[in-house]
């Protein structure tokens, strides 16, 4: 079965890299389409006899998206049925087979018609770049969203990856809606997905929202945070930095954002570096979350996507919720580490499976504590290239991605 969901494509928040909305670089060559587009009948050369003429070959096993729970189309036509679909975005509470229309409403149809071109452009199709790989820029919609600009560019979405964001947006599809970030709902996420499908309809024109990583700021490989006897400690680590002056550390305690701390970057390096930074400012029993925003040396400032949360307690406090962090180093040779928090005992499943879905190692299969735990992965008999890392405890799932280079 031909399945594009989180697992053979990316993490969710996962990678934590943004492309910054100076001098960004706009691909040439894509192609996207509407629900409608997708879902209209077959006319002479319109998008829906490219549908029928190529869904059997992309997917000759079906299309099936979601997570926990999925909706799954046997062929052209049953997708031509469902789109468009409308409604009030939600999440699936149960599987589907050939669907007139679910209790997902429109987001449902919105990560179908995501799914067709990203199916298109995996296999290469004329017409269609690599639209998995484009990062998300801010750019404020006044009709979608109103006139406050400001807060629309602040978006937690804004710099991930359409792989990131549709690997997202299948998670919550499926019924986990843990990784969506502080303060946005599954009505935002639908807004974005909306936006990649609006970008480059019949491949004639260009909304500007997608842009090429031509200029990364910075590019987080890890960012976690751990409660402390009276604290909470944060630790990052960046792949590179391009004019990063400083990291802005901000928190919030459930309602507005706060400055509570800066830590000098390295301006440009093309390596890596550590960071940590310890809150000692904090309340026992208190939840944070805390996010990063990178300065350069002229005052441009841009919030880095990616949310962590704990709660502030003694030696004994337990994580605030389950996470799955990216591991580090990354890109790494062989060994690499992987960590997670569990907020109560849980069974527990850490799988690592290559481009294809092949599982190529288990890493944790059976009961933990609650607390952080970290893994070490050793790949020294595997071959260079991006494998996924999927962590499973309960209700919970999600999925990250790294890269071995030897």
């Amino acid at each position: 079965m031909k399945t594009i969901c989180v697992l053979l494509l990316s993490a969710l928040l996962a990678s934590l890299s943004f492309a910054t909305d100076t001098e960004p670089c706009f691909p040439e060559g894509c192609r996207t389409q509407t629900q409608g587009g997708w879902g209209g009948n077959c006319n002479g050369n319109n998008p829906g006899c490219f549908r029928d003429a190529n869904f059997g070959t992309v997917f000759p096993e079906g299309l099936t998206i979601g997570g926990n729970f999925t909706i799954h189309f046997s062929n052209s036509n049953a997708v031509r049925v469902f789109l468009p679909a409308g409604g009030t975005s939600a999440s699936l509470t149960e599987n589907h087979n050939d669907p007139t229309s679910t209790e997902a409403g429109v987001f449902a149809g919105q990560v179908t018609a995501l799914a067709l071109s990203l199916g298109f452009s995996e296999a290469g199709l004329p017409g269609f770049c690599d639209l998995g790989s484009l990062y998300y820029l801010c750019v404020p919609d006044p009709d979608r969203h109103g006139e406050d600009d400001d807060e629309e560019c602040d978006s937690p979405f804004a710099g991930m990856t359409v792989d990131e964001l549709f690997a997202l947006a299948n998670e919550v599809l499926g019924g986990n809606t843990n990784g969506l970030p502080d303060d946005t709902d599954i009505s935002d996420l639908n807004d974005v997905i909306t936006d990649i499908n609006e970008n480059f309809v019949d491949g004639t024109h260009d909304e500007g929202k997608l842009v090429c990583d031509i200029r990364l700021a910075a590019e987080l490989s890890s960012f976690t945070a751990v409660a402390r006897d009276g604290a909470i400690e944060l630790i990052w680590s960046t792949a590179s930095e391009n004019d990063v002056e400083r990291f802005e550390v901000e928190r919030s305690a459930g309602e507005s954002w706060s400055l509570t701390g800066v830590v000098n970057g390295q301006g440009d390096s093309p390596i890596g570096h550590s960071y940590r930074f310890v809150d000692e400012s904090v309340t026992a029993a208190t939840v944070y979350s805390y996010r990063l925003a990178e300065v350069s040396a002229n005052g441009d400032r841009q919030i880095l996507p990616g949310i962590v949360t704990v709660e502030a307690g003694g030696e004994t406090a337990l994580p605030a919720e389950f996470t799955l962090t990216q591991n580090y180093p990354n890109p790494f040779n062989p060994n690499t580490q992987i960590s997670f928090a569990l907020p109560f005992a849980s069974n527990v499943t850490l799988a690592v499976f290559d481009a294809l879905g092949r599982s190529v190692a288990t890493l944790v299969d059976g009961s933990l504590a609650a607390g952080s735990h970290t893994v070490n992965f050793d790949a020294a008999n595997l071959s260079n290239g991006i494998y996924f890392y999927q962590l499973k405890a309960g209700d919970f799932s999600a999925v990250r991605k790294m890269m071995l280079i030897k």
